[in-house]
């Protein structure tokens, strides 16, 4: 699964979430969430979305070391610790859907 897949499904996620009907907006420098590892090795990922209307969606992702993504977000991720809590950056959109 690619990186840009992975974020998709997170994003559309995010996206019903909060009723957009334009995509996510986030600036790449600024983080769109928090990441952690559970005891079990659960990646959880706390994401926000926002539109440019003041439209806000949250939303808590939970990928067991056998969901198929779970190799490539962790690599997006970082290196990450049990209990430690890093900042998430945006995934690269690709090109088809970032001109849309």
């Amino acid at each position: 699964m690619t990186i840009s897949r992975a974020w998709s499904r997170a994003a559309a996620a995010l996206a019903i979430m909060a009723g957009l009907s334009g995509g996510v907006a986030a600036r790449p420098a600024e983080p769109i969430g928090m990441a952690w590892l559970e005891p079990d090795g659960t990646l959880v990922l706390m994401l926000r979305a926002q539109d440019g209307a003041g439209t806000v969606g949250d939303g808590m992702l939970r990928y067991p070391p056998r969901h198929p993504d779970y190799a490539t977000l962790r690599r997006h991720v970082g290196p990450l610790a049990v209990g430690e809590r890093v900042p998430v950056s945006s995934f690269p959109m690709p090109a088809t859907q970032s001109a849309k």
